[in-house]
């Protein structure tokens, strides 16, 4: 039955392919454009090594100070003293860490008796940094708890930075400046995509050896500095539990501080919510907002084309009054009729859900730079360069995506034209009255 359905579809796209060019392209450009809202979502929720346990991941990346006699306020991200006091000591999860995010300083690298200078990303980590991001390594291994501790010179390098350094990626052991100061390669990791938010960097150094940086700021007692805590629980069902001790532990952390008190405003986040609240570190996100919203959005983008290609099937049934009237006639059943008539359009609107998923990928790398960079308060970029392997492209996910939306789009835009020209009395419609 299927294989009779198919060919009677292919036939209609070659007596019709005015027709069926236009229902392509209308349902590819809809198609297109939620798929690429679809992408940008998995790219960043989706667990995409190193962060490859985004599902169980919260992410502390700014903070807010009350005055305790209830004037003024500020927000920034957060200080070394504070993580400590409110984070380190947590027991739900499985891992803290806290991070020293690129882009705080210039970063010049050189190797001695070279030259050529590099301005490259370097990020500070503690020790747990390696436990919650799996990392590859290609040469040593990551600095140690006590290496840490000590504020040790070390760095662990991607391979991009390690070849243009020294020509190889078997670099542990070697030694270079950064910032005219000498550091010893700790290890080598594969490179990893931009995409990987908390973790994207060329260099990653024990935040231990910039103590100036992770201090915090004066203007607030050292409440708020330049710092970011991801928190890995040991299961999803722990977030509510990981918020609750950390509200605890700033409860007790504000009885020992003087001027201020530290506000977390509903954090620790979940990667999704972290992703929508990154422009405003007052507030905590409107999460009822933000789902309306995106809901808004896809429904415009599936609702304007499906009217579209509402009227077009309308339009097309009413040529095929005449066929339709006459296998009634014969005993054709209105259920076998729809089955065929959505059949038929459910081809077109794949064959558009193709076209629409190679659209979005070509707007994806076309757009990549302003959709997936990283970018600094100022403008200025924090990504080196944007790699998207097929892997990442092609995948189970995305094209669940893409069924999804076309087979709604196709019932929207096929199903009730169709039903209404089946109603049509038999003889009607062999008159096309």
């Amino acid at each position: 039955m299927y294989k009779v359905y198919f060919r009677q579809a292919m036939q209609m796209l070659r007596q019709n392919k005015f027709f069926s060019i236009v229902y392509i392209t209308g349902t590819g450009l809809a198609i297109t454009m939620v798929m690429v809202l679809a992408i940008l979502y998995y790219f960043r929720t989706a667990d995409i090594a190193p962060e490859t346990n985004r599902d169980r991941m919260m992410i502390v990346q700014h903070g807010k100070v009350n005055n305790k006699k209830g004037q003024g306020y500020g927000s920034s991200k957060l200080s070394y003293p504070t993580i400590k006091e409110c984070f380190y000591r947590m027991q739900t999860p499985e891992a803290v860490t806290a991070i020293l995010p690129i882009g705080e300083q210039s970063e010049f690298i050189q190797v001695q008796g070279n030259n050529d200078v590099y301005n490259g990303l370097v990020m500070g980590t503690d020790a747990a940094f390696w436990k919650v991001f799996q990392f590859s390594f290609l040469s040593g291994i990551p600095y140690t708890e006590e290496e840490f501790i000590s504020g040790i010179k070390k760095a662990v390098l991607n391979e991009s930075l390690a070849r243009r350094l020294f020509n190889t990626s078997d670099a542990a052991g070697k030694t270079f400046m950064l910032n005219f100061e000498e550091y010893i390669v700790s290890g080598v990791v594969k490179d990893i995509p931009s995409i990987a938010k908390y973790s994207y960097a060329e260099m990653w150094i024990p935040f231990t050896t910039r103590p100036s940086q992770i201090q915090g700021g004066s203007w607030c007692d050292y409440i708020l500095g330049h710092m970011k805590v991801c928190i890995l629980a040991k299961k999803p069902g722990d977030f509510d539990a990981i918020r609750q001790e950390a509200k605890e532990l700033c409860r007790r952390y504000n009885t020992t501080t003087v001027q201020y008190d530290f506000v977390l405003n509903n954090q620790p986040d979940t990667v999704f919510h972290a992703w929508m609240s990154e422009g405003d570190s007052f507030n905590s996100p409107e999460l009822l907002k933000i789902y309306l919203q995106i809901i808004l959005i896809i429904l415009l983008l599936l609702l304007v084309p499906s009217i579209n290609l509402t009227g077009m099937t309308a339009s097309r049934m009413k040529k095929r009054m005449e066929e339709l009237g006459i296998r009634k006639a014969f005993g054709a059943e209105n259920r076998t009729l729809l089955m065929q008539i959505l059949y038929e359009n459910l081809l077109l609107t794949f064959l558009g859900g193709l076209a629409g998923l190679l659209g979005s990928y070509i707007l994806i790398y076309l757009l990549k730079g302003w959709l997936l960079g990283n970018y600094n308060w100022d403008g200025s970029s924090l990504t080196a360069s944007i790699d998207l392997s097929p892997g990442m492209l092609i995948n189970p996910a995305i094209f669940g995506y893409t069924l999804i939306f076309c087979l709604v789009l196709n019932l929207m835009s096929a199903l009730v034209p169709a039903w209404r020209a089946l109603r049509r009395p038999i003889v009607d419609a062999i008159n096309d009255k």
